[in-house]
């Protein structure tokens, strides 16, 4: 990573586990989700909508759906909507939560690809 990105950004963490990153200063190119089995880099480019409540955001793109599930999630939606997260991390394990000082809580991740109208 390089030094400049590490000055512009700023992430949560539980015990030094990235949870997000978000650029404040430039608008990221795309949204890199990574999963324990798969990664994915969707462009914000085909980013379409979000729906968003406490308890799930889901991510509208032109080829794929994200769901990420957890608490106060509402707090993340203002930097899903200026498109400032530059990356998103599944969660270890099933006990695992995210969870930021806020109380913000990233529990699961999904990402599907999106159904045919």
């Amino acid at each position: 990573m390089n030094s400049e990105w590490n000055r512009t950004s700023t992430s949560e963490s539980s015990d030094d586990r990235l949870l997000w990153s978000i650029n404040a200063h430039e608008r990221p190119t795309g949204l890199a989700i990574i999963l324990w089995n798969r990664t994915y880099v969707l462009p914000w480019c085909q980013f379409i909508y979000a729906e968003a409540s406490a308890e799930e955001i889901r991510l509208a793109f032109t080829t794929h759906d994200v769901l990420i599930n957890g608490s106060r999630l509402d707090l993340l939606i203002a930097d899903v909507s200026a498109q400032k997260i530059s990356e998103l991390r599944e969660p270890a394990g099933r006990l695992d939560k995210f969870t930021s000082g806020n109380g913000l809580n990233i529990t699961g991740i999904s990402v599907r690809k999106a159904e045919s109208q």
